[in-house]
């Protein structure tokens, strides 16, 4: 018989209503906590074809732990709650994923992923994401990777006719830890510890200590460089979209709206979502944004991701931002959200 098998944190509220929205469609499933995983319990002989989804990993204290034990060379660092959040991507995380690969193959008949562990580590790796990118023909802003020092990071900069960069956490953080350089300035959120930054005020850093401090952290947590975007604005507000595409569809579309230059809903971006954005955009532009999301994320095997599509002011050229393979929510309470990938998910499943 077909099923589901999820392996999660059941604490996590996602995971609560993942577990909900397949109760409700009176789908069976199994779910298997990452930490008994990580005790070493099996996962169960499964036949059939069987869906796996592998949910973040993010609110464990034992995962972070087993990250930075097996993770080679690397340090899991802790700033304050929501970095405890985030580790930073390690061998020992790929390692992980790896495990998970091995077991779910050994153990389930017809495993189909939602969101396979390389898709997942590859979401990380956005080196390996810009060259899938660019060897489709998937139009992706210039990205620079390997920068060591501050020095480098400025001097590529100031070197470059691009006016923006953005300097970000391979690993994502929520719109937070991000700087950017605009005509040579610095600018990032308010430090609220010293060291890692989450606050909704930009400012920028005029002496060179905060700067070379902002800059060599993010080198320390893993870092690219990106060129920046002129963002298209409606009425004076920079935007851009968020897509998720569930086995090719898009059950979910919406717009992030900020005067702002960081257009992160977790830096105080408005949203707009599905029918409410025909409101302020036309039919033509919400397709061509939604093509774009297609085709970059038919450059991996994840039936699940969100990308981030945005246009150029000038050109009006959609560009793919990134593509996150374990897609997080601003809102994860509407658990609505949760059954539309469910109910494509399993007619995906039951129609092969």
């Amino acid at each position: 018989m077909n099923k589901v098998l999820i392996i999660a944190n059941p604490e996590e509220v996602r995971t609560k209503h993942y577990v909900q929205a397949l109760e409700e469609q009176g789908v069976p499933y199994h779910l298997l906590t990452q930490r008994d995983f990580l005790r070493g319990k099996q996962v169960p002989r499964l036949r059939g074809r069987i869906g796996v989804k592998v949910l973040s990993p993010w609110q464990d204290e034992e995962l972070i732990t087993h990250f930075g034990k097996t993770g080679t060379g690397h340090e899991v660092r802790r700033a304050n709650d929501f970095y405890r959040n985030c580790p930073r991507v390690t061998a020992g995380f790929k390692a992980f994923l790896e495990a998970v690969n091995e077991q779910v193959r050994e153990r389930v008949e017809q495993p189909v992923y939602v969101n396979p562990p390389n898709e997942i580590y590859i979401g990380r790796d956005k080196a390996e994401m810009s060259r899938r990118f660019h060897a489709n023909g998937v139009s992706h802003p210039r990205t620079f990777f390997g920068l060591q020092t501050p020095e480098e990071i400025m001097a590529l900069a100031a070197q470059s006719n691009h006016p923006t960069h953005f300097v970000k956490m391979s690993s994502g953080s929520l719109g937070r830890g991000i700087a950017y350089i605009k005509d040579g300035r610095v600018h990032t959120s308010v430090a609220n510890n010293g060291e890692f930054y989450s606050s909704k005020d930009i400012i920028e850093l005029t002496h060179v200590a905060d700067i070379e401090r902002t800059l060599q952290f993010l080198i320390d947590m893993g870092c690219f460089v990106q060129e920046g975007v002129e963002l298209a604005q409606i009425e004076g507000q920079n935007f851009d979209f968020r897509h998720y595409v569930s086995f090719g569809t898009i059950p979910l579309s919406e717009i992030r709206v900020s005067p702002k230059i960081l257009t992160n809903c977790a830096l105080g971006a408005s949203e707009l979502r599905n029918e409410e954005l025909e409101q302020v955009l036309t039919k033509e532009q919400i397709k061509r944004s939604q093509e774009c999301a297609q085709k970059a994320a038919a450059t991996f095997q994840s039936r699940d991701q969100g990308l981030d599509i945005c246009f150029d002011a000038n050109s009006g050229r959609a560009y793919c931002l990134e593509t996150n393979f374990l897609p997080g929510l601003t809102f994860p309470e509407e658990k609505y959200l949760y059954t539309h990938e469910i109910v494509n998910f399993m007619k995906e499943l039951w129609n092969h």
